[in-house]
Order: C-alpha cells, then structure tokens, then sequence
C-alpha cells in the first residue's frame, strides 16, 4: 500500500479520498460492535497517512442521508504547510459545493407539497443568502421536475443576472414569456439582460411591454426612459460620425477601393452606362438601371450577365473574376434596383419586377440572349428572368440563391436569425456590430479585429441609401412565399453552395436541386460561407468557367 500510496503522490500534489468521519459512539455504550467499528475506521484511516509516510487532513462535508461523508488530503512526507494551506484555499469552495449536492438530493415531503415547490423555496433561500450557484442549482432542479411553470424560469433568470450570465438570463426569460405572456417580471429580467449586452432597441421593447401589463411599474418606467435617453445619444454620436466620415471622403478606404474597381473595369473594356427605362404611362413614374457594359461589343460573341446580391455593389462582388470573362464573353454588370446609381419609383419590390427591368435593360443593349451568373438575391432575379423569359436565357448559375424557401422555412427555425426584422438589421448593417454580424454569417474564417472607423467608413459608402427600400426587397422574398407557386426553369443551371453557409442553409441548394430536376448539376464548395465567390474564389471560378466557357 506504501508503495501504491507514493507512486501516485508528486512532490508538488495532493491525493484526494473519499472517506467516513463517524462521531464517536456514546459514552459506556453497551454495543462492542459499534465502538469496534469505529477504532477500526479510525485506524484505517490514520494508516493511510502512516503506512504511506504521508501528512494527511481529513474535512468532513455533512451528511448523505444518515451516514456523514468527508475527504481526506494526502501529501507528500514533510508537506504539512503546503497540504494546510491548500485546505484553507479550497475549503469554502468544497462546503459550496457539498450544500449544492445536498440540495439536490431526492425531495420527499410528507405535506403534500410539490416537489418542484419545494426545490424552488431552496432555490429562492439560497437566492436571499446571495448564494447564486446554489440557487441556480435548485431552480434548475424545479424545471427538470416542472418544466411549465414560468416562475421557475423567472426566478433561474434573476441568479443568472445575479452572476453576470446575460445570455442565460435571457433565454430563461423568453421560457418564462412563452409560458406566460403576461409575465410582468419575465419582461423586466429580459429587459435587464438585453441592456447589459448592449441590445437597446430589444430591451427598450421588453420595459415597454411591462409597462402595457403593469403601467405603474415604476422599475419598467426608469428603465424606459434611461434607455430612450440613452438610445437618441447613441444616435446623435452614429451622425456625428458618420458627418465626420464624409468631411475625410477624400481619405475614404471604401472609396478608394470602389475608385480602383472602376479602373479595372475601365481597363477591362467596360465603360459606365446608366439607362432610363419606361414602365407605366404615368409621367411621374421613373425608373433608371446602372450597368457596366462592353465598348466595342462583339456580336459573334455569347453574352454574360453578372448579378450581384445585398452588401457592396457589382463592382466589389465580381472584380475579381471580370478579366477571366471578357476575353470570351460581352460581359455586362448591371446595379439592381435601389443599388449604385439604380433607382425606381415604382412601389413593386419582388424580385419578378427586378427581372423585367433587367430584360429592359439588356433589350436596351441590344442583347437578346444571354448566360447569367447570379448571387444570393441576384439569384432570385436571374432565376425569375430565366422563369418569365426563357428564350432569352441560355445557361444559368445560381450561387447561394435560396430561391426554394418558403415563408414558414422563417417559423421552422431554417435559419440562425429568429425574425425577418432581425434579418434585414443584418444584410443592411447601419452600425459596427450589425456589419460585424453579417462577416460572422458570411465567411467560415471572418477577418477579425477591423477597427470600427473602417467599418463605419463602409456602411456610409455603401449602407446608407435606399435603406427602407431594400429592406423591402428582403420582405418581398419570403411573403406568402410557397415552393408549389415557383415557377420551374427548364434552363441548363449550376447550383453552387458553400457547404456551410449561414445565411441560406446548404438543405435550400439541395431542395433547388430537387425542384429543377435533370437539367441542374450542383456544386458544394467545402469550408466555405454564404460569400463564397470571395471566400472560395479560385474554386468558384474553376466551376464557373467549366460550366459556361468549356463547352462553348
């Protein structure tokens, strides 16, 4: 046993045993049994230390049911200061835990109480003697016993906000809400929670909710009006900023970026054209489509159409892959309604009228047949303009363009947003944080560390206008929107897919595959995002160049 006790034991370590501390029989008891018993405990336990040449401290933890438990500390020989310190250090933290464990023993209760009830007056004790842990625990406990009751929920959320676990305390919240709605303190807990990690506008919604339950709720009106204070600062300090970025326009990144893409397309043998087409017999309606078109186009030639999706122009979503086209291809590069220099006052916002103007405008080129390339929303549109004109369409790629979801895909939990509002905060980013939001649902491996001059210099170059209208471009996809009402394409398609994109879930791309049948092949680009014609670009021009130029 010396020899087993020592090879586990290091110079520098404590050997931990789980052992029992019995008190001492009674005076003259009458039962040699029992005080037999415990000299032989006794000893064995004192023989641990002594036949392994050890320090040994024994700290008893309570009781198990009638039977008392305890631990025992083993140290190296001559360890006697360092075995007593490491004891004094973890010996709260041990009693912690032994009360938790002891707390979550089996409830029995002969007053015909809950035992969820029960476990929940543990909880609220340990609440009131400001033991958070504990009473996490106990809470925690009730739910597994109860799981519809909303106090329990409620009650878990205020330790959590107790030991800073906001997000905890949230999402117990949103439990305790959708078992009650008219749970005044659910509102109030989320409400706090929500603040602290710095959601406003959230938070801002859940004390006024409390106050449509509870209008005298003094908390719920404080914290209103903090947050209203606070919310127009915050505002007034974005203009400041944003004012700030356009006096140093001059020194804008973003500008200067989109600057040298309009020298490459220059030097690329496009030139920058703006359209003004014709609707409706109604003088007052206007409509004018931005396109980047060839200088001397060859009619010999097959036409391609590069349709970029939300976020930065044309210009930034297929720079990179222009020079590889034009050689073989009139390429032209189109902004879409209400981006770039593209604007309507039409009030239609679907995709299908995106489309028709698109037709119009190629029509307007002189271009009656085409191959059209499409990303994300430019797949919506090059997929409708495959749909409503098919005899203009040749070939179509369709890249991370959830064209087959449907409106209930939103309620199903399809998607890492839980809201279409939550949704057009992020593909419309109008602050830091929102912009950093959509990187994170972009690329597998986002570039981190930006400093946020750089990304409020973005959204003021690219974010800032026709924000109500494309907000409802992104509306108009999923209302009322049914796989059995999508039209079916007869065009040869690529279907590529980043395999983890986050924005439309990989299962859309298969569904489109399905839906199109024979004529669609499909591509899945691995460690890839929603972006993964920038994320993955060289095997995103491989696939397209062999679908479109190799068999030419």
């Amino acid at each position: 046993m010396r020899a087993t006790i020592q090879s586990l034991l290091k110079e520098d370590g404590i050997l931990v045993i789980p052992t029992v501390a019995d008190p001492p029989p009674k005076l003259n008891t009458k039962n040699k049994n029992v005080v037999n018993e415990f000299l032989d405990r006794n000893y064995a336990l004192a023989s641990i230390a002594s036949m392994s040449g050890c320090c040994q401290v024994t700290i008893p933890l309570g009781k198990h049911g009638e039977s008392p438990i305890s631990l025992s500390f083993l140290a190296y020989y001559g360890g006697d200061k360092f075995l007593l310190d490491t004891i004094l250090d973890v010996y709260a933290s041990l009693q912690d835990q032994a009360d938790i464990a002891a707390s979550l023993a089996p409830v029995t209760d002969s007053n015909g109480i809950e035992p969820s009830e029960v476990m929940k007056e543990k909880g609220n004790a340990a609440y009131k003697g400001r033991q958070w842990n504990k009473a996490v625990s106990c809470y925690t406990e009730a739910i597994k016993l109860n799981g519809a009751n909303a106090t329990y929920f409620c009650n878990r959320a205020a330790a959590y906000l107790e030991l800073g676990r906001f997000q905890q305390a949230e999402e117990d919240c949103t439990e305790a809400i959708l078992i009650d709605k008219k749970n005044v303190k659910a509102y109030l807990r989320r409400g706090t929670a929500r603040e602290s990690l710095i959601r406003y506008k959230e938070s801002a919604a859940d004390f006024k909710h409390a106050l449509v339950l509870e209008p005298q709720n003094k908390t719920a009106k404080i914290a209103e009006k903090r947050l209203r204070k606070l919310m127009k600062k915050i505002r007034t300090i974005q203009n400041k900023m944003v004012d700030y970025l356009r006096l140093l326009r001059c020194f804008s990144f973003t500008a200067s970026r989109d600057w040298l893409f309009r020298q490459s397309f220059a030097n690329a043998g496009l030139r920058s054209v703006t359209t003004n087409l014709s609707h409706t017999n109604s003088i007052a309606s206007t409509t004018s489509m931005h396109c980047w078109i060839p200088k001397s186009p060859n009619r010999s030639k097959p036409n391609l159409l590069l349709v970029h999706g939300f976020g930065a122009n044309a210009m930034w979503q297929y720079g990179e892959h222009l020079r590889s086209f034009t050689g073989r291809f009139n390429v032209y590069v189109p902004d879409l309604l209400f981006f770039g220099l593209s604007s309507t006052s039409e009030p239609n916002r679907t995709e299908s009228f995106q489309a028709q103007c698109l037709s119009r405008l190629m029509e307007a080129h002189g271009v009656h047949t085409m191959n059209i390339v499409g990303i994300s929303y430019g797949g919506f549109v090059g997929y409708s303009l495959a749909a409503q004109f098919p005899e203009k369409v040749e070939k179509l790629v369709l890249c991370c363009a959830g064209v087959c979801l449907e409106e209930k895909d939103m309620e199903d939990g399809l998607f890492k947003v839980p809201n279409l509002e939550e949704a057009t905060e992020i593909l419309i980013p109008q602050t830091p944080e929102k912009l950093k939001e959509l990187i994170r649902f972009s690329f597998v491996k986002p570039i981190r560390g930006v400093p946020s001059f750089f990304l409020w210099d973005f959204i003021d170059v690219m974010c800032t206008e026709f924000v109500e209208e494309k907000r409802d471009l992104i509306k108009s996809i999923l209302k009322d929107r049914r796989l059995s009402d999508l039209p079916r394409i007869r065009q040869k398609t690529l279907i590529i897919w980043g395999e983890e994109d986050q924005i439309f879930p990989l299962e859309l791309g298969y569904r489109l595959k399905r839906y199109i049948g024979e004529n669609a092949e499909m591509v899945v680009i691995k460690k890839a995002g929603h972006a993964v014609n920038l994320e993955k670009s060289k095997e995103f021009l491989k696939h397209l160049k062999s679908f479109l130029i190799d068999s030419l």
